[in-house]
């Protein structure tokens, strides 16, 4: 999620930006997004991740629009446009929520708090431990 999210991102923000600028963006996004992806896993959390990409998604949502509004001078095509920006956030959010909603049951609640990270570290745990 992250990734694509962060593709998007990336490049409505650097839009009409210098490529110094631009790289400078990607940088800080890229650095910002893998501290997140690891506390992610290591803490098995999903309050930061979820907040993060709903954060990601409305900052796209919201610089799309605008760029919509300075960009386009048709009222009828901008009114349009705005619609199909808002229905694809809505959509995204959408399947966002469904994930969340469909994913409680998945970490057993039998393991300790410290063989239950979340899966590129439990993976590596278990294999360390059968060993």
């Amino acid at each position: 999620m992250f990734f694509a999210t962060g593709i998007i991102l990336h490049r409505v923000m650097s839009f009409d930006n210098s490529p110094a600028w631009s790289r400078n963006f990607a940088l800080g996004l890229s650095a910002a997004l893998v501290v997140i992806a690891v506390y992610h896993c290591y803490a098995i959390e999903t309050i930061v991740h979820q907040s993060t990409f709903v954060v990601m998604v409305h900052a796209v949502a919201w610089k799309t629009r605008s760029l919509i509004n300075g960009r386009v001078s048709n009222k009828a095509l901008k009114g349009r446009l705005k619609e199909l920006a808002m229905q694809g956030t809505t959509v995204y959010i959408y399947f966002a929520l469904v994930e969340q909603l469909t994913e409680h049951g998945s970490i057993e609640t039998n393991l300790e708090k410290s063989e239950a990270y979340a899966w590129p570290v439990s993976s590596r745990l278990k294999h360390f431990k059968e060993a």
